[in-house]
């Protein structure tokens, strides 16, 4: 289970990593 967590949260960082740069050139919600 720890594994799979470890899966999940390494696919939702990645995730956050990708949506830092664009979220920051252009800031949602103001």
């Amino acid at each position: 289970a720890l594994l799979e967590w470890r899966k999940v949260k390494g696919t939702f960082d990645q995730l956050i990593e990708n949506q830092i740069t664009p979220a920051r050139a252009v800031p949602l919600g103001g």
